[in-house]
């Protein structure tokens, strides 16, 4: 299988009032960025009941979803995998070849995916605790180099969908327009970090995400609720 790689020179700036993304390290020219910007991290669940769309997005670990591979859906027990004394599952015959569900909490990240590879799953999905997600990892980067199955993680509404699917199969095509900086945004919405100091540059920034991101309403409900919740608890409904 042949590789492909870019090199790509970047510039990390301690602070700055220009660039209002959550990261501060961006490539050095907007070609860099552009390469940058093309790499997957992330895509929608497929298959749910009422063709319901969820989206994922991938750990800095773990390998690339197959295109168009299927996936049988499991749950880890116990449900967090967080089994002290062994290395494995406790239904992992069960597990074996098919993409295991398991709600964050009680363990470190790399150790609910390392007991899912070594019980051979075949993809391993965290459900966070929240309507969020994130590009969960580890450090040192190189402890997650053995895990060489897909990681993923959903949000707790992504999770409740996936709980109706026990022994079903679903998809996972990927998509350049889930991103992390996307859900870091929202995130900063939430916990009011992100909105403009004055009431009407606040409104204006509704009224911008509705627009831009106007297909959420029907390809992710996830992300509606989270924005409506936020708006309504920022009070500016």
């Amino acid at each position: 299988m042949a590789l492909m790689a870019a090199m790509v020179p970047i510039h990390c700036a301690a602070q700055s009032e220009t660039v209002k993304t959550m990261e501060l390290c961006r490539g050095s020219t907007e070609a860099d960025r552009a390469i940058a910007n093309s790499i997957i991290e992330g895509g929608w669940v497929k298959g749910l009941p009422g063709d319901a769309k969820h989206e994922y997005l991938q750990a800095t670990f773990g390998t690339k979803i197959p295109t168009a591979k299927k996936y049988e859906i499991v749950h880890a027990s116990p449900p967090n995998a967080c089994n002290e004394g062994s290395e494995l599952l406790d239904n992992a015959e069960q597990v074996a070849g098919k993409a295991v569900v398991i709600e964050r909490g009680g363990c470190q990240f790399l150790e609910k995916a390392m007991k899912a590879w070594s019980s051979n799953a075949s993809m391993v999905i965290i459900v966070n605790s929240e309507t969020s997600i994130n590009r969960y990892g580890c450090e040192p980067r190189w402890k997650g180099l053995k895990v060489d199955i897909p990681a993923l993680m959903v949000t707790d509404k992504g999770g409740e969908a996936l709980k109706l699917m026990k022994g079903k199969i679903v998809e996972f095509p990927a998509s350049p327009k889930v991103r992390k900086d996307t859900w870091l945004k929202i995130d900063s919405y939430r916990d009011t970090t992100g909105w403009a100091k004055k009431k009407s540059e606040q409104k204006m920034q509704v009224r911008c995400h509705e627009r831009y991101h106007y297909h959420w309403r029907y390809r992710d409900h996830t992300i509606t609720v989270t924005i409506t919740i936020t708006v309504q608890n920022h009070d500016l409904n």
